[in-house]
């Protein structure tokens, strides 16, 4: 994988030599102007590429077979990667980000944007312990213990702005069980998902796990970022801690 995303990296600043480089989300990226332009990462079975530009059918068809939803394209490992077809993509993100930087935005639809985030965002929290509810005051010290007896595995949405539990599962696959669950009962195949992943000190592997069976059951998802969060919200829920945010169109 690792000779891949060097091969892609050259390529990219064969096709763009003034662009600089940037670790976004602990993914490399690539900025022009001061703007991201185009992130590739690695994954167990492929490398992905996002986002794609506006092309002409003629490019879409020689892109179609490595296209996972409107956004993103896949390389499976193993196969003969097209790094030409890379360059050219690239290429033209650049030529929309430079029309884009000259015409620039405006209120309408800048404000058209938030409400539709708004609408269609939807976050999902794994809760590793119960610990953390309790010192924060969030659920009794009987509720804590009894729990922790049972291996209760909290997990929490959050949605329109409101946190509300969603369901108490016995251990940690029950709970990812139930994470999937959540993701499935709120988009379908054919919607286009724009996913983040963040965690408060788990294990990598635990996040690694989680993007990939978000991306098995939704192939169109694209995993925009993965990160961890801040040391104050990691006081409040507890080491090991994951979640995912979503954003459905």
């Amino acid at each position: 994988v690792q000779v891949v995303l060097e091969e892609i990296r050259r390529t990219i600043h064969r096709a763009v030599p003034a662009a600089d480089e940037a670790i976004s989300y602990q993914m490399p990226a690539v900025t022009f102007n001061g703007r991201y332009l185009v992130y590739f990462a690695g994954w167990k079975h492929h490398v992905s590429l996002y986002p794609l530009p506006e092309v002409d059918e003629a490019l879409a068809q020689e892109l179609a077979p490595y296209r996972a939803g409107k956004g993103t394209a896949r390389f499976p490992i193993g196969q003969p990667v097209p790094y030409d077809l890379i360059g050219r993509l690239v290429a033209l993100l650049v030529e929309r980000l430079r029309t884009r930087l000259r015409d620039g935005i405006d209120h309408a639809e800048a404000r058209a944007y938030i409400d539709r985030y708004c609408a269609n965002s939807h976050t999902l929290i794994h809760a590793d312990t119960l610990e953390y509810l309790r010192r924060g005051g969030r659920i009794g010290a009987a509720a804590s213990v009894v729990g922790g007896l049972l291996g209760i595995h909290p997990v929490i949405q959050v949605a329109n702005g409101e946190v509300a539990p969603y369901a108490k599962a016995r251990g940690f696959h029950k709970a990812r069980a139930a994470m999937l669950e959540y993701l499935d009962s709120h988009s379908t195949a054919q919607d286009q998902l724009y996913v983040g992943l963040v965690d408060a000190k788990a294990d990598p592997a635990v996040l690694m796990s989680l993007g990939e069976q978000i991306v098995d059951l939704r192939p169109n998802a694209q995993i925009l970022m993965t990160g961890q969060v801040g040391a104050v919200v990691g006081t409040h829920i507890g080491p090991g801690t994951h979640a995912y945010c979503m954003i459905v169109e």
